[in-house]
């Protein structure tokens, strides 16, 4: 792609002369007043950058047509018509000043007005301490960033999405400029806690840092609570870190009893032989150690057979009816000098000898 190119004193001039240029060719206005006066003199007021059609119109109502009369207009004249700055303006560029700073070096990109940070879960997710885990995760990941790029955040914003594509967004002003994991998550929590979700079905949780500055204006409130001093100091470590070996090697933990949402704790019971160590996992019930004895399997096992009297309804137990038999008890061990009917080998009797007589 071809283009023209202007080259002048300022870059007024320089802009004008570029466009009046054919593409390939290049158009050079050197630097002295008559040079400059005879290119800007005859062209006409609306190529004057700054100039729109209203304000050209005005002008044309009143005679100046040409870059020249507005030139030999006085500056006052203009003020009146135009307006005190815009009039000033006008005046300054009709005789080819420009204060703009031409500068060699690119420009700089932009430095964002804000960032953000997404989770989607895999499935609506109904758990408070999920959503929690989550708003942890995203404030970690906003503030290694923000501290990455040396930035600090002045707003923290969160969005809830749910199951039916609804979305809920609290905003809130940080107490202080930060980028903290720990100042952060504490201010993602109020803004959840905020939404007063009940067994909501949410999809997805994002957060942004709003309004950023670099941190070297960040301040401070002095304060004598002194809880967050280690969280914040081994937050650089924490940074090298990730850096080096990944983001999955650490995760912050919650410095407030009020916040913190811990993975279930897995059983525990002791091994045999009094070695002292624990195995974790799921106990399964019949080894289950005995609260307040140590060392003693609980006895799953119930009896066989029971002589007490089976309750009715009513809850009194039944008699038993003449001849009938209970249940058998010939498993017990008796002595055969006083039972004929012990067998002197195995010690057992040989028949059930419960049944009521008849009398």
């Amino acid at each position: 792609m071809r283009s023209g190119a202007g080259t002048a004193p300022n870059r007024l001039i320089a802009a004008m002369a570029a466009v009046l240029t054919p593409p390939g060719k290049r158009t050079v206005i050197e630097d002295s007043p008559e040079a400059i006066a005879a290119f800007l003199q005859p062209r006409p007021v609306r190529e004057l950058p700054g100039v729109g059609a209203r304000t050209a119109a005005t002008l044309t109502e009143h005679g100046l047509h040409t870059v020249g009369d507005v030139a030999d207009v006085p500056a006052v004249t203009l003020q009146r018509l135009l307006g005190a700055r815009p009039g000033r303006t006008l005046h300054e560029r009709a005789h080819g000043h420009d204060t703009s700073v031409v500068d060699p070096a690119p420009a700089p990109a932009p430095a964002p007005a804000s960032i953000s940070a997404e989770h989607a879960f895999p499935r609506d997710e109904l758990d408070p301490a999920q959503h929690r885990r989550a708003l942890l995760a995203l404030a970690d990941d906003l503030g290694t960033r923000l501290r990455t790029s040396d930035q600090i955040a002045q707003g923290l914003t969160c969005t809830i999405r749910y199951a039916d594509q609804t979305a809920t967004r609290r905003s809130r002003t940080l107490p202080e400029a930060t980028h903290h994991t720990v100042l952060l998550a504490r201010t993602a929590y109020t803004l959840y806690e905020s939404l007063g979700l009940q067994r909501a079905r949410v999809r997805s949780i994002a957060l942004r840092a709003d309004a950023l500055q670099p941190a070297a204006k960040a301040t401070r409130q002095l304060t004598l609570d002194t809880s967050d001093d280690k969280p914040l100091a081994i937050e650089a470590v924490a940074d090298r870190a990730h850096a080096r070996h990944g983001h999955s090697m650490l995760y912050p933990r919650p410095s407030h009893p009020a916040h913190a949402h811990r993975l279930p704790q897995p059983k525990t019971r002791t091994l045999p032989g009094g070695s002292g160590q624990e195995e974790t996992g799921d106990v399964p019930r019949q080894n289950a150690v005995h609260a307040g004895r140590p060392g003693r399997r609980r006895n799953m096992r119930q009896p066989r057979h029971s002589s007490r009297p089976v309750p009715r309804a009513g809850g009194k137990p039944r008699e038993p009816v003449r001849g009938e038999d209970l249940p058998c008890q010939g498993n017990r061990r008796r002595s055969s000098a006083n039972d004929p009917n012990m067998d002197e080998g195995t010690g057992r009797t040989n028949r059930c000898t419960n049944a009521i007589p008849n009398l």
